[in-house]
C-alpha cells in the first residue's frame, strides 16, 4: 500500500508544481530502468518548441505551459491511478525541459528552477529522461540545471551526451587570442597591402606624367634640332649653288678669253723610257685607262724616238685606243722590214677606224712574215670581208 500511495502522490506534486526549494519524495518501490522513449506528435507542444527556436521565449512559455498543464488532466490522473502508467510522460518531460530553458532565456530563474524540479519528479513515476530525443537547440539544458539547481542532481541524456562527444570543444583563453590575434594580423596585412597597391597606383600615373613631359620636350627639342638642321642645310646649299655659279660664270669668262696654247711636254729618252714602263705595266694589270693615259703622254711629247713611238703605237692598239694607236703610226711613218708585226697592228687599226682598203693593203704585206694565229686569222676575215664589201 505503501508504494500504491507514493506514486499518485508524486503525480499531484507534479500537478501543482510544488517542492520548489525540497527534493521530491521517493517512493519505497525501486523505479523501472530507462527505456527508449519517443515523443507523440502534439502541435501545441511542436508550436511551443518552434517558439522556443525562433527565440519567441514568450510566446514558447505559454504554449509549453499550456501543454504541460494539458497532460496532467484528472483524466490522465485517472488512467494513471488505475493503470500505474503515464503514457504522456515523454511529451511532459519534453515540455518541460523546453520550458525550462524557455524561463532561463527570459532571465526567470526561480521559474526555470520549478519545472526542472517537476522533471525530477516526473522521473520518480518512470525513468524517462535520459532516453528523451533531445536536440542541439537544448543543448545547455544539463548546465543550466546545474547552475540553478545544483542539489537536484539529473540523470544524463544519451542524446546531449552524444551531441557534446561531437561538438567542437570551446577554445581556450589562448585560442582565441590566437585567432584574434591572427585575425588582426590579417586586417593590418590586407591595409598594408592596400596601401601598397594605392601607392603602386599613385607611383604609375605620376611615372606615367613624367614620362609624358619629358616626351613633349624630347619631341620639342628634335623638332627645334631639325628645323635647325634644315637652316642650316639650305644656308649651305644656297653657299654652294653661289660658289658653283660664280666658278661656272668664271670658266666660261676664262674660255670665252683667248690664250696661249700649252707648249708640247719634251722628255728626255730616259723619261720616256721609264714612262712606257710604267704604261706597260699598267696595261698588264688590266689598268687601261691610266696606261693609255701615259701612252697619250708620251704620243703628245716631243723629241719621242722612233722605238718609243713604235712601243706607243703597238701599247694604244692592246687598250684598243685605235684612232689613238692611227696617230702614233702616222708619227711613226713609213715602216720598213722587220716591222711586220706593226704593219698587223695598223692593219688592225685601220679596220676598226673604217678604213677597210687601206687595212687589208697592210695586211697583204705583214701575213707573209707573221705566224698565223687565231686573233690574225679572226682579223684576216674580218679584214677581207670588210675589203669586198667597201668595193661593193
Amino acid at each position: 500500500m505503501r508504494t500504491t500511495f507514493a506514486i499518485p502522490t508524486a503525480f499531484l506534486i507534479i500537478v501543482f508544481g510544488a517542492c520548489r526549494t525540497a527534493p521530491a519524495p521517493k517512493a519505497e518501490s525501486i523505479p523501472p530502468e530507462a527505456a527508449p522513449v519517443s515523443v507523440s506528435a502534439d502541435p501545441v507542444l511542436q508550436r511551443g518548441i518552434e517558439n522556443y527556436r525562433a527565440g519567441r521565449y514568450a510566446e514558447a512559455v505559454n504554449d509549453l505551459s499550456a501543454v504541460a498543464n494539458a497532460l496532467l488532466s484528472p483524466e490522465q490522473m485517472r488512467a494513471y491511478v488505475s493503470s500505474g502508467r503515464f503514457e504522456s510522460l515523454a511529451n511532459f518531460e519534453t515540455a518541460v525541459v523546453y520550458l525550462s530553458m524557455a524561463y532561463a532565456k527570459l532571465g526567470r530563474e526561480a521559474e526555470a528552477r520549478d519545472q526542472i524540479q517537476r522533471l525530477l519528479v516526473a522521473e520518480e513515476i518512470h525513468p524517462t529522461y535520459a532516453t528523451l530525443p533531445l536536440t542541439a537547440d537544448v543543448a545547455e539544458f544539463e548546465s543550466v540545471a546545474r547552475r540553478i539547481a545544483p542539489t537536484t542532481p539529473l540523470p544524463a541524456n544519451s542524446a546531449l551526451a552524444a551531441l557534446r562527444a561531437t561538438a567542437p570543444s570551446a577554445p581556450t583563453a589562448e585560442a582565441r587570442a590566437a585567432a584574434e590575434k591572427a585575425a588582426i594580423d590579417k586586417e593590418v596585412e590586407s591595409r598594408v597591402t592596400q596601401a601598397r597597391k594605392e601607392a603602386d597606383e599613385r607611383y604609375a600615373r605620376e611615372r606615367a606624367a613624367i614620362q609624358q613631359e619629358l616626351d613633349r620636350r624630347i619631341a620639342e627639342a628634335r623638332a627645334a634640332a631639325e628645323k635647325e638642321a634644315e637652316d642650316r642645310i639650305a644656308a649651305d646649299r644656297a653657299a654652294i649653288e653661289q660658289q658653283m655659279a660664280e666658278r661656272i660664270a668664271a670658266e666660261r669668262a676664262s674660255a670665252q678669253r683667248p690664250g696661249p696654247s700649252a707648249a708640247p711636254e719634251t722628255l728626255s729618252d730616259r723619261e720616256a723610257t721609264q714612262l712606257l714602263r710604267q704604261a706597260d705595266s699598267l696595261a698588264s694589270r688590266g689598268e687601261m685607262d691610266a696606261a693609255k693615259a701615259i701612252y697619250l703622254r708620251l704620243l703628245n711629247a716631243t723629241g719621242t724616238s722612233r722605238d718609243v713611238l713604235a712601243a706607243v703605237a703597238t701599247g694604244l692598239y692592246r687598250t684598243a685606243s685605235y684612232a689613238d694607236a692611227m696617230r702614233a703610226f702616222q708619227r711613226l711613218g713609213n715602216l720598213v722590214r722587220g716591222e711586220e708585226d706593226l704593219r698587223y697592228y695598223k692593219a688592225v687599226s685601220l679596220y676598226e677606224t673604217g678604213r677597210y682598203d687601206d687595212a687589208r693593203k697592210e695586211l697583204a704585206c705583214a701575213l707573209p712574215y707573221i705566224p698565223l694565229t687565231d686573233d690574225v686569222t679572226r682579223y684576216r676575215t674580218k679584214i677581207e670581208q670588210g675589203g669586198q664589201r667597201a668595193a661593193k
